[in-house]
């Protein structure tokens, strides 16, 4: 693949998500973007593209807020909700996409979830695979029931006593 062709994958992705952000739940409509039967020739490939993307979004957060925390399984709630939030139609779309086409994206997902359950330190590099999936779909229908925490709103006096100097 050359880059002009990974740059017009990724535009073309780009509308995709763009266009479900009308209706996530709906089949992607690769005929309404120009390309995109070219590029992915069916719905499946392209919610394969598209699971790639979540894939490094969520690896890379859930890297980051592993970091510096104390609490892995915390860890990863916080950073599967913090992706969720900000790539919500993405998130929808993917998740629609797996209760249409289940058999293209089980590897996808079975991978996710044992990088979940080994993240949050629910499993090791010994457990068994199936094993690891099977931790890691129940964390994931954990998160899923466990709505995000409301953001905390700063006052007037919080701002105030940042800027006064301390004694």
């Amino acid at each position: 693949m050359s880059w002009g062709d990974f740059y017009r994958r990724r535009d073309i992705l780009a509308a995709l998500l763009r266009n479900a952000e009308r209706d996530p739940h709906a089949p992607l409509r690769l005929e309404d973007v120009p390309g995109a039967v070219a590029y992915f020739r069916d719905e499946p490939s392209a919610l394969l593209a598209l699971h790639y993307r979540w894939s490094l979004l969520l690896g890379g957060r859930v890297r980051t807020e592993l970091c510096d925390a104390d609490d892995a399984l915390d860890a990863v709630r916080t950073a599967w909700q913090a992706t969720v939030a900000e790539h919500g139609t993405l998130y929808a779309v993917l998740d629609a996409g797996a209760r249409r086409h289940p058999e293209a994206l089980a590897p996808a997902l079975e991978n996710e979830r044992r990088m979940l359950a080994d993240a949050a330190q629910l499993t090791g590099p010994a457990e068994p695979a199936v094993d690891a999936s099977r931790v890691g779909a129940a964390l994931e229908s954990l998160l899923r029931a466990t709505p995000a925490p409301a953001p905390r709103r700063c006052t007037a006096a919080a701002l105030w006593r940042r800027l006064a100097p301390s004694t």
